[in-house]
């Protein structure tokens, strides 16, 4: 029995020697299949980069050459929009293939010749352009155009060699990792076969573990496959709210707009009180929709920032021009402060930041009944504060921490009495973050509250030399 025992242990040790050996065995050729997998994909998304960029450069310069070829033939300056418009956009689509090839040094240096060469090709066409402007004899615009198709011809025969090396690469890749792809076919079935045959031989008492184990597995496929539907099912229904969009905030705001213009006719008292609730209702949907618009598109991953250059103090001005009414209609008092300090120019989404300054003034007006609201901006450094200030109900220490999560207000009875989805600081907070920034609240129950903004926004290149701006 001893002996048995003994034997039985040094077969159990064996076999999970073994078997570890053919586990790491697996393991190592899968990854290193994945691995060279990964990156074919890479390469093949770097090679689709680099041939969609580089016909979109070939494309300007088609449209910049027809363009001063057309103008130098017809004399018409309507030839010369295409070829400005491609002038301006060149640029960019050429920097944008040196970034696709910025991995392959080959490529890049390739890449350069071609870019002196587009240089060379442009000077030539902005030549022959001015020739024809200053009504050159017909011999000079011959020349320039015969200089014109000669520094086009280099660019294709320079862009040609680099484009055939891609393809090549490409081809090596794909020759590589589909003899890896073999190999790794051949070695599974093989050492699985081996693991079997171990099995047999060794674990027969381990059966009924094995069919537990087969069981689970099937559950947890199951569980997989369900949790993937579920996610699928998600994703298409975000994609399906975020593409509607434009179709339900397009007919809602022609009824604002109608039942605006209806109110501002001559109407008796009952009419006019039902244009003035059919304006506010439609109003209030169209809130509640564009927050659940632009939540459901967070959500989704599809909300794209758009950087441009605006100034801080326009922004806050049109904040005011657009809630005045608002506050008037309560009574409330309406300050705007800005720093001298801040920028006259900044760089950065304007269109969210107003979005975002907006949103917590509609809530400083819809929570404050009595005194107003003082709106200001200051620099911090290298970041920017947009602050809201109002005398309103104030918010427990113990909602702030929690108030900026999704479907959450002060307490049910807030929805209740002002309305709303308790979705706008939550999509407040989404776009701050978006925008690298930071949000919060300093208040006090029955004692107002104070929201903030910390942006890191780009300062432009302008004097900075202004006085504050006072609203009130």
């Amino acid at each position: 029995m001893s002996n048995t025992r003994f034997s039985t242990e040094q077969q159990l040790f064996a076999g999970f020697a073994f078997l570890f050996l053919v586990t790491g065995t697996i393991y190592l050729s899968a990854y290193l299949t994945i691995a060279d997998i990964v990156k074919l994909e890479k390469f093949l998304d770097l090679t689709y980069q680099y041939r969609a960029h580089t016909l979109d450069v070939i494309s300007l310069l088609k449209d910049s050459e027809n363009g001063a070829r057309g103008y130098v033939l017809t004399g018409k300056t309507s030839y010369l929009k295409p070829y400005n418009e491609a002038l301006n956009k060149l640029p960019a689509a050429i920097d944008k293939i040196d970034i696709s090839v910025k991995r392959e040094p080959e490529q890049q240096a390739a890449v350069a010749a071609i870019r002196r060469a587009i240089d060379a090709e442009q000077i030539s066409l902005k030549k022959l352009v001015q020739l024809r402007a200053d009504n050159a004899a017909a011999p000079e615009i011959e020349d320039a155009l015969d200089k014109q198709k000669e520094d086009m011809d280099r660019i294709r025969e320079l862009y040609d060699p680099v484009d055939i090396a891609s393809l090549n690469k490409l081809e090596q890749y794909l020759s590589r990792s589909s003899s890896k792809t073999l190999f790794a076919r051949g070695l599974f079935p093989t050492l699985g076969l081996a693991v079997l045959a171990l099995f047999i031989v060794v674990f027969r008492q381990l059966v009924a573990n094995l069919k537990s184990q087969k069981l689970l597995l099937e559950r947890e496929q199951q569980l997989k496959t369900a949790r993937d539907e579920a996610l699928e099912g998600s994703r298409l229904k975000s994609e399906f709210v975020t593409n509607m969009s434009h179709e339900i905030r397009t007919p809602l705001s022609g009824i604002l707009g109608m039942s605006e213009l209806l109110s501002l006719k001559e109407l008796d008292s009952e009419g006019q009180e039902i244009a003035t609730h059919l304006h506010e209702s439609t109003r209030h949907l169209l809130v509640i929709v564009n927050d659940l618009l632009d939540f459901s598109k967070l959500e989704a991953g599809k909300m794209v920032l758009e950087l441009q250059e605006f100034s801080p103090r326009e922004l806050m001005q049109e904040v005011v021009n657009i809630t005045t009414n608002d506050a008037s209609r309560k009574s409330l008092f309406m300050n705007v402060v800005v720093d001298p300090a801040v920028a006259e120019k900044l760089i950065g989404d304007k269109i969210r930041i107003k979005q975002v300054v907006l949103n917590l003034v509609y809530n400083a007006i819809k929570f404050t009944a009595n005194g107003g609201i003082t709106i200001s901006v200051k620099a911090e450094g290298d970041r920017t504060r947009f602050q809201v200030m109002d005398t309103g109900i104030g918010i427990a220490p113990a909602v702030q921490e929690k108030l900026f999560q999704p479907f959450v207000q002060a307490d049910g009875s807030t929805t209740r009495v002002y309305g709303g989805t308790g979705l706008g600081l939550s999509i407040c907070k989404s776009l701050v973050s978006l925008m690298d920034g930071s949000m919060g609240v300093q208040s006090k129950l029955g004692d107002g509250a104070t929201f903030w903004v910390s942006l890191p926004l780009t300062h432009s290149t302008v004097s900075q030399d202004k006085p504050a701006l006072a609203h009130g």
